[in-house]
């Protein structure tokens, strides 16, 4: 261990992902309303942002956040804030009138949420990094007796044009039968125009759920995941293969490098598929409702979750062959004795940053 820095006394700490930018790692503290920034090599204090607290009584950040020169976009449910990285000053704010959802993704100048009246109407909305002007770009009604809802829309470039991508659902009780039904959406920014609306997406049970509440795009195709794994083609909205896994994979979604998609399911393993043809690479044992993983220089990270033992681990694994590089659990001593849903790592360093309910902490596993 490099280092450690108690958060807060009020304990436990449930906290979103630290945050790498530059020199800074930071820290969002749940249910505490802090951003707070730390020198990455030494954990000295350089910043701490507590605004939509002060103002409001709220955490003022989600998990979905996007930075553009020195600007973090960041929310809480329908305030929007752009902050300043360098000494955490808040730059602008905006306050929606309907509800929104404060998950972020962006691309260049431009960032996307969206907004929604429940039950009724959702917007997607196109934020601009350095003024905070919101645009709708996409209205949605409901038109019949079923009820509708919107999954999170990911923004991003292909073959150099702007796209972005979410699924509208419609669902409902039908001759005493529940149906849902879900539909991918592709719209060309550049144009302003709905380039394709996909076929209804598979379902392997009715109780599946939401298939890509976080969608992500590599490398021409669009990944989306439940209970199963499903890759669109983004030319034409086409399904070219789609697999179901038993349990859902909600807990950690997706993440693609190498032309693999990697994702770790609930039925506590993790695997490798080829990202165009669904075919299996590696499987290898975790654990369940782990963090994000985090995909570095050939390797995988991953934290927390619960495994037969009931402890919570940090793993690191070889991206190419499943092998797990570490395996790694707290001692109890001066430290809770089991990892957070929580992981980065740093890129120029490979020092990876993880906390213990109570600790942000940096790790040196002197990996080459």
């Amino acid at each position: 261990m490099v280092w450690s820095k108690k958060l807060d006394s009020d304990l436990p700490l449930f906290n979103y992902d630290p945050i790498i930018y530059n020199d800074l790692v930071i820290q969002r503290i749940v249910d505490r309303g802090k951003l707070i920034a730390y020198d990455k090599e030494t954990g000295d204090l350089v910043w701490e942002w507590t605004e939509a607290e002060d103002n409001y009584g709220v955490d003022g950040f989600k998990i979905g956040v996007y930075i553009k020169d020195n600007i973090l976009i960041t929310g809480w449910v329908n305030l929007t804030y752009a902050i300043d990285l360098e000494n955490g000053v808040t730059l602008w704010e905006d306050k929606a009138e309907t509800n929104a959802v404060a998950y972020y993704t962006g691309v260049k100048d431009k960032f996307v949420k969206y907004n929604y009246n429940p039950d009724i109407e959702y917007f997607i909305q196109v934020g601009n990094v350095y003024t905070g002007d919101f645009e709708t770009i996409h209205h949605w009604q409901r038109e019949d007796e079923y009820f509708i809802g919107n999954t999170l829309p990911l923004i991003f470039e292909w073959q150099e044009v702007e796209y972005i991508v979410w699924s509208q659902s419609k669902w409902g009780i039908v001759e005493g039968n529940y149906e849902s039904h879900q539909f991918l959406h592709l719209y060309n920014l550049d144009e302003r125009k709905l380039e394709w609306v996909s076929d209804t997406i598979p379902l392997q049970f009715g109780a599946s759920g939401t298939a890509g509440l976080r969608p992500k795009f590599y490398d021409g195709q669009i990944l989306l995941d439940n209970d199963a794994i499903y890759s669109y083609n983004v030319e034409d909205g086409s399904l070219e293969w789609w697999q179901y896994y038993g349990e859902r994979f909600t807990s950690s979604r997706l993440t693609c490098a190498e032309g693999k998609v990697f994702a770790n399911n609930n039925a506590d393993f993790m695997i490798a598929l080829d990202v165009h043809t669904g075919a299996e690479y590696w499987r290898t044992p975790t654990a369940n409702s782990m963090s994000h993983i985090k995909y570095n220089d050939g390797k995988l990270y991953i934290a927390g979750g619960v495994d037969r033992e009931a402890r919570r681990n940090l793993f690191i694994i070889d991206s190419q062959t499943g092998e797990k590089l570490v395996s790694h659990r707290l001692p109890g001593t001066d430290l809770i004795g089991s990892f957070d849903d929580i992981i980065e790592v740093d890129p120029e360093t490979g020092w990876v940053y993880a906390g213990d309910h109570e600790h942000l902490l940096c790790f040196d596993f002197g990996l080459e």
